[in-house]
Parts: structure tokens; sequence; C-alpha cells
């Protein structure tokens, strides 16, 4: 097993920037919902809190990439996450 690199960083008002070896990310939300933007897509999570459940769904950037076969689709889908962090804050 090789090295790993993790910092999560909190920047206040339920916002983290994380930083690790295979890039940066931006996650956002409150108790029992949270949308992350990273390299590997963009993921929103549900929970009920302190029962253990959650659901979890990741939207791959590279099979939108695919799809597109455009360099935007990246920094589409990001928009979008962050758009989808914008009004989780706002709405709760």
């Amino acid at each position: 097993m090789g090295w790993q690199f993790r910092k999560s960083i909190n920047l206040g008002k339920g916002f983290k920037l994380n930083i690790s070896k295979s890039g940066v990310g931006l996650s956002g939300g409150v108790k029992g919902a949270r949308v992350s933007v990273g390299p590997r897509g963009v993921r929103r999570t549900f929970s009920i809190p302190g029962t253990g459940i959650s659901n979890t769904k990741t939207y791959s950037t590279k099979k939108i990439k695919q799809k597109a076969q455009s360099g935007c689709a990246t920094m589409l889908l990001s928009l979008i996450g962050l758009i989808v962090l914008l009004l989780v804050f706002i709405l709760l």
C-alpha cells in the first residue's frame, strides 16, 4: 500500500475544501444532506442522522466527458455542483 494524503479545511457555514493526492474538491451542505465536487465527479449524499442510513449518488465526470466529447464538460459539471451546493445552503 502506498502513501496517502488528505486534508480537509473547514470554510465555515457548512463548506469544506478537501485536498488530497488525487486533487482538490469542495463540499457543502447541512446535517443529512451534502454535495461534493471533486476530481472524480459530483457526489450527493442524503442521510438520516444518528441511524447510519444514507444514500449516495456519484455523477462521474468521465461519463459526461465521453458523451459530450468536450473539455468544457468538467467545468459544466462543476458549475452545476456549485449551484446545487448553494441551493442546499440557501434552502436549509
